[in-house]
């Protein structure tokens, strides 16, 4: 059954989202005369401690927070914008069996809230503070680095970087630190091996313009004008192509690109930084001097998702930079150019002796949650991490829904595969490749042990749709002992 949603509800959520009104919260609970209808039990200004105090502290309630933040200031040029996040509270104390209810409702309740840039689970209000949110604002938006702050250690510094205590062992720890993005050198450079940007002030506005969605500008680059110095070279609102047409035959230039990356029906905003060094044209002795400024120079253009070394201009265009991000990120398999192959979702099942050829077609309990579940557990920015559906109902109605979901990884999953039915899952995992964090994907069918040979093999019909649903993966397990899946995913 769906969901009383009145109409209150949406104009809020409306309200919320217009960056011209003052409301920056909307709290949603449950009717307590009526379990399958939703109310509105609250909405103002007061951001996060208004979502506190409107929230039912022993009982599932969801909330839509907008944040206003500085994404980048230069001199007197800022760029603000605004994130939204979907706080759902769920307290311990709720019984299992009113979790369960609301769970099987959470795919139209996030449908309502969506979209949202960070899905936020709290068991309790304490959970909520303004420096949990800050936190997560700036590392969605890879502004980590300009919105927290870091207590100074005690100490001094040494070439511009901080020492705590000075010995043998402390230097070679130090010697690997990522420098400060004031730093000119770091250790291992030699003396005299120190640069500068003429305009520190328009290397900072340039990049803030890249940085900035709404701003057409989607490259900058600077190049040397000398062994020592640094100057703004151009920028423009073409792709990353125009950036390197832009870029000298003699000089070494660096530059920063935005671009996109689709994936679950979604645009995401990836950034490049590209180190352009030409092939020809250049003497070994001036490379070898520039290659000592690295330290201090891609700080800079921090953050971004991808470092690209270029000597001539036809080892990148957009299409390579959304395949090497996607590369890392684990989503390579959904931004290929290859065009998948469209599946069907019936089958034909081949009958034996003279019997009439029958059209298994696979039915669905609500197909739409299940897709919204797979595509948050497909969603980095989302805390779900695993989703099971499987086959409800006897031999002559078979379905297929929702089973469960989570975001408490390979264990919370496993034990919640059932023994009543055959079952698929997957699960996301984060794995540690050439020094990079990799998303990967993997489909689990857990069919356990004392299943009806004959319910088996009806199911078994319907296998190819049902896999179809969840590709693509990297990997497949198929199991009827959970403890498999505890010993794959130690």
């Amino acid at each position: 059954m769906g969901l009383d949603i009145p109409e209150e509800i949406k104009d809020s959520l409306k309200d919320v989202r217009n960056d011209s009104s003052d409301t920056n919260f909307v709290v949603v609970g449950y009717d307590e005369n009526n379990p399958n209808a939703l109310i509105l039990l609250g909405s103002g200004s007061s951001g996060i401690e208004g979502i506190k105090a409107t929230c039912k502290a022993d009982d599932v309630c969801y909330s839509l927070l907008r944040v206003n933040y500085t994404f980048e200031k230069a001199g007197v040029i800022k760029s603000d914008a605004s994130r939204f996040i979907f706080v759902y509270l769920r307290p311990e104390s709720i019984p299992l069996q009113r979790k369960m209810k609301i769970g099987t409702a959470e795919g139209q309740v996030k449908k309502l809230f969506t979209p949202f840039m960070k899905n936020f689970e709290i068991s309790s209000l304490d959970e909520l503070n303004k420096d949990k949110v800050d936190d997560m604002i700036a590392t969605i938006t890879q502004t980590k680095n300009k919105t927290t702050q870091k207590k100074a250690e005690a100490g001094f510094l040494i070439d511009g970087v901080h020492v705590s205590a000075r010995s043998n062992a402390t230097d070679k720890v130090n010697a690997y630190r990522k420098p400060d993005s004031q730093a000119k050198f770091t250790f291992n450079q030699s003396k005299g091996a120190s640069v500068s940007f003429t305009d520190p002030d328009k290397l900072k506005e340039e990049i803030a313009n890249v940085r900035d969605d709404n701003n057409p500008c989607r490259w900058c680059l600077f190049s040397y004008i000398d062994k020592k110095q640094i100057e703004f070279t151009g920028s423009g609102n073409g792709d990353v192509s125009e950036m390197l047409g832009a870029c000298p035959d003699d000089k070494v230039a660096y530059g920063l690109f935005r671009f996109t990356e689709i994936y679950d029906k979604q645009e995401h905003v990836k950034f490049g930084f590209v180190h352009w060094s030409p092939a020809n044209g250049l003497s070994p002795i001036l490379k070898a001097t520039i290659s000592t400024h690295k330290g201090a120079i891609t700080p800079q253009f921090r953050p971004f998702h991808h470092q690209f070394y270029v000597e001539n201009r036809s080892e990148l265009d957009e299409e390579r930079a959304v395949d090497a991000v996607a590369s890392l990120s684990g989503t390579k398999s959904k931004v290929t150019d290859r065009k998948a192959e469209k599946k069907k979702s019936v089958y034909q099942r081949k009958m034996i002796g003279g019997a009439t050829k029958e059209t298994q077609t696979l039915q669905y309990v609500d197909k739409e949650e299940l897709r919204v579940a797979i595509a948050n557990v497909r969603n980095d920015s989302m805390s779900e991490n695993w989703v099971i559906a499987g086959f409800i109902g006897d031999k002559k109605n078979v379905q297929f829904g929702l089973k469960g979901k989570g975001s408490g990884g390979a264990k919370e999953m496993a034990g919640a595969f059932d023994e009543e039915s055959i079952q698929y899952g997957l699960l996301r995992t984060n794995e540690k490749v050439d020094g990079y964090d990799t998303v990967k994907f993997t489909l689990i069918q857990y069919q356990p042990s004392a299943m009806p040979l004959t319910m088996k093999g009806i199911v078994g019909v319907y296998h190819g749709a049902v896999t179809s649903m969840f590709t693509p993966h990297h990997a497949n397990l198929n199991t009827s002992d959970k403890q498999d899946i505890l010993n794959k995913f130690a």
